[in-house]
């Protein structure tokens, strides 16, 4: 017990301290604590930042350390990312011919990401049992593939992807067909 109270003692002053000073930026000089406002292009190609009332000349600085903040996981579509990273998102389109999913993540807002770093693409409405995103994540692909809700898995090409229809050719379904998101 003796030693498990300083243990919880520790962790809850990080979390205090994190909670009470914020971002903080190491400069060539000086420790500035607060919430990082901006980092914005003064011309030439000169960047400030600006954390809390201090306007600081990039150059300056050493090293930015950002407090947690969290991360919205809700959205209509979680994106998988090569690494492991995941993105919750109210749209996603993908264009085959630029090789791009076009993405608008809650919190980060508008990204184009090439498709080789995306490793699946998820409508979280139509999963039903925990550890289904494990699981089809777990064994590296060879090819694309759609899983149905029926439970069926149908491999081919991702032509087309949007908010409401999966562009698939598949020969298998005879060809090019249109799946919906539901």
């Amino acid at each position: 017990m003796r030693q498990i109270l300083p243990l919880f003692v520790g962790v809850l002053l990080l979390f205090t301290y994190e909670e009470a000073w914020g971002d903080e930026v190491l400069t060539t000089d000086n420790i500035e604590r607060g919430s990082i406002e901006s980092i914005r292009e003064q011309g030439k190609g000169e960047f400030e930042l600006k954390i809390g009332g201090a306007v600081l000349n990039v150059k300056d600085v050493v090293s930015a350390r950002f407090a947690r903040r969290k991360m919205t996981k809700s959205g209509k579509f979680l994106v998988a990312l090569v690494g492991g990273s995941r993105l919750y998102g109210e749209t996603v389109k993908y264009d085959s011919g630029k090789g791009m999913f076009y993405l608008d993540v809650c919190d980060l807002g508008k990204l184009e990401v090439n498709a080789n770093m995306v490793r699946g693409v998820f409508v979280l409405e139509n999963i039903k049992e925990s550890g289904f995103i494990e699981d089809a994540l777990k064994d590296e692909a060879t090819s694309d593939f759609v899983l149905l809700t029926t439970g069926g898995k149908v491999e081919g090409t991702l032509v087309s992807l949007s908010d409401e229809v999966v562009g698939f050719s598949s020969p298998a379904l005879g060809g090019d067909v249109t799946v919906k998101i539901k």
